[in-house]
């Protein structure tokens, strides 16, 4: 990591790497421009390491069994600088939506023409009222985020109460007096990500997924060294936390994150797994981010300015070398936008009074990585025009003096003949295997038939034999089935990779030169013209494919078709069965109600009866005794009553019976 001499003003932009163990697909990155001497600086993983697994290095560096410099690194570091080394930070995971990258190309839209968007037709009514009716705009499920764009992904999960005074992130400061932060650099390694892995030659490594949209994405953070610049104890003494991310996708391409096939039921492997860290030539994106901590301001005292002879500028502007330029004038508004795109709070972005008052600074500061997405941006749509198709393979920038709203901005760009180029490595033949594998094969034959002789012999037992015997004929059958894959393989030639270097750079209004970097591309794999034959073939191949996808296709229709009769079937059955369940209820309560009708008349047909029958009995009794007095009255002695009609009359009304 190289991101400390960047800082140096008497050094010039370099991008000088160790080699790396990488698999043999990938180019090594080698040195881009020469130095003018090579500067050794403290490599961060060490003095990392050391304070991580020993907690005493927090508090005391000098009382640990390290390496002298190890321990003299940590000796120069403050007490919140070593704490800030042991710190740990979660995986961060996020879905790659299509919503985030669609708005920040429409804010980026107006300041950066873009090749690849089409002008809306200021006609249409609603072109001006719905951003989305530009075309060719809306990212597609599977395209690749374009360089800078991951900016507004991986941001973390925080709270208000997870940010500091200042408004930025608390955990990735030193705190203490150490308040104040501006982004100073960093450096952005786009490593490429073969479609599929390639027979012999992978060997099985497990490699991230590209950034794509519409694909679950991991982000894993560490603090890879601090430096301390400046007198110490000093208002001047600056801490510089230099970051490290690496960036790959997980899982597939899908719509909704919810529905895919990694999250509904399926083991998880150790290739999708986001506890297993990649190393970084297996994930596509390894940025690499210097931030600067200063302490607070001082109170300004009443000092006589300094003479104007005295002032010189941090650079000269270098306009008349651009090849390609443009110019922008960024306003608080996309300040706004692109703080919401990237959730940050950063109080010198948003609050111009805070940043007069407790920074000193005459307005709000512009983003550094709102900078670096202009440049990239710049150099994507120079390539646009170019011949091939190229891509970014690496960025290293630095960032001198900060730029401030409402002021033009000038970013420039230009070719770098002369600029030394990666060496192909050729890559190991794969066939240089089969020799030691054919010994070790030899090797385990010889056992085999001496483990047969010692058995026959009845020096070994049966289950001694069968203990031996099992696992060397197991790895047997594997080196025999690798060595017949590796003899039918066919080495595939190497494509000379062409690269070019690009040397970008912003200016402000008065020509000084405010972010400078070094970018690196490579061109991308031609389609070649195919022969008449090589034609011929992959018709037939397609033909065969179409074949195939066909068969598929009917199959599967006839088994859509099978289930929607069965479903057909089952769903009529269930109606005729509903409809003899409806007819039976409706007889069994049509009976009851006859039954019920029937009861109520028999039982009011009795009750006639029974008032008929009392009736006639009353009747009777009447007619009896009428009988009896006329009996009577016929037996006396002559006597006539019928003189004495009102009492006759009586003695009937009082003899009839009451109902």
């Amino acid at each position: 990591m190289v991101l400390p001499s960047l800082l140096r003003q008497t050094r010039r932009l370099v991008l000088n790497t160790p080699p790396r163990p990488a698999l043999p697909s990938r180019s090594h990155p080698v040195l881009l421009r020469a130095s003018l001497a090579r500067v050794w600086r403290w490599t961060s993983t060490a003095s990392a390491a050391a304070a991580k697994e020993s907690p005493a290095a927090v508090e005391d560096p000098a009382d640990l069994s390290l390496d002298p410099e190890i321990s003299e690194h940590l000796k120069t570091l403050p007490v919140e600088a070593r704490q800030l080394l042991v710190r740990d930070y979660p995986v961060i995971q996020e879905y790659l939506a299509p919503t985030q990258s669609h708005l920040l190309t429409l804010t980026l839209q107006p300041y950066l023409k873009f090749s690849d968007i089409a002008a809306p037709n200021p006609q249409e009514k609603r072109t001006l009222h719905n951003p989305f009716t530009i075309k060719n705009i809306l990212p597609v499920y599977g395209q690749t985020l374009p360089p800078g764009f991951h900016l507004a992904y991986f941001n973390g999960y925080t709270q208000e109460s997870d940010l500091s005074a200042d408004g930025y992130i608390s955990s990735q400061g030193p705190g203490g007096d150490w308040t104040r932060r501006m982004w100073a650099g960093g450096k952005l390694t786009f490593n490429s990500m073969p479609d599929k892995r390639r027979k012999g030659y992978d060997r099985g490594a497990r490699r991230g997924r590209p950034l794509d949209i519409g694909r679950r994405a991991i982000c894993h953070e560490t603090i890879e060294d601090i430096q301390m610049k400046g007198e110490p104890g000093s208002d001047n003494e600056m801490m510089f936390v230099y970051i490290k991310r690496k960036l790959w996708g997980l899982g597939y391409i899908v719509k909704e994150p919810t529905k895919s096939p990694k999250l509904i039921g399926e083991v998880t492997t150790s290739e999708d797994d986001p506890t297993v860290i990649l190393p970084d030539e297996e994930v596509p994106l390894v940025e690499q981010r210097c931030l600067v901590y200063m302490k607070p301001k001082p109170v300004e005292k009443d000092v006589p300015p300094m003479p104007k002879n005295n002032i010189t500028t941090a650079s000269k502007s270098r306009a008349d070398k651009a090849e390609f330029s443009h110019n922008l004038t960024p306003t608080p508004t996309l300040l706004f936008r692109y703080s919401a795109l990237t959730f940050n709070a950063h109080k010198i972005h948003l609050d111009p009074t805070y940043t007069k008052q407790n920074e000193g600074h005459k307005d709000l500061v512009v983003h550094g990585p709102l900078v670096l997405t202009f440049l990239l941006e710049l150099l994507r749509n120079h390539t646009l025009g170019l011949e091939k198709e190229w891509k970014v393979n690496s960025f290293e920038y630095r960032n001198i003096t900060p730029l401030f709203v409402n002021e033009p901005i000038n970013i420039y760009g230009r070719l770098i003949p002369d600029a030394p180029v990666p060496e192909r490595i050729p890559e190991e033949d794969p066939r240089e295997r089969l020799p030691p594998m054919y010994d070790e094969m030899d090797a385990l034959r010889k056992l085999l038939k001496q483990l047969t002789v010692q058995k026959t012999a009845g020096e070994l037992t049966e289950e001694e034999y069968d203990a031996k015997r099992k696992p060397a004929r197991k790895k047997l059958r594997a080196l025999k089935s690798e060595s017949d894959k590796l003899e039918k393989f066919h080495p595939v030639e190497q494509r000379e990779i062409e690269y070019k270097v690009y040397e970008l750079w912003a200016e402000n209004d008065k020509g000084q030169i405010a972010v400078r970097g070094t970018a690196l591309i490579e061109d991308l794999p031609q389609k070649a013209e195919m022969t008449p034959e090589q034609q011929w073939k992959r018709y037939q191949a397609e033909l065969a494919r179409n074949k195939r996808l066909l068969q598929k296709q009917a199959l599967r229709s006839h088994k859509e078709m099978i289930r929607e009769k069965k479903k057909e079937r089952k769903s009529k059955l269930r109606y005729a069965q509903m409809e003899r369940e409806r007819v039976r209820r409706q007889q069994k309560e049509d009976e009851w109600k006859s039954r019920r009708d029937g009861a109520v008349a028999a039982g009011a047909n009795a009750l006639n009866e029974n008032e008929d029958e009392e009736n006639d009995e009353s009747w009777e009794v009447i007619e009896g005794e009428e009988d009896f007095s006329d009996d009577e009255d016929l037996s006396d002695d002559g006597e006539d009553f019928s003189d004495d009609e009102d009492s006759k009359y009586d003695d009937d009304e009082d003899s009839k019976p009451k109902k």
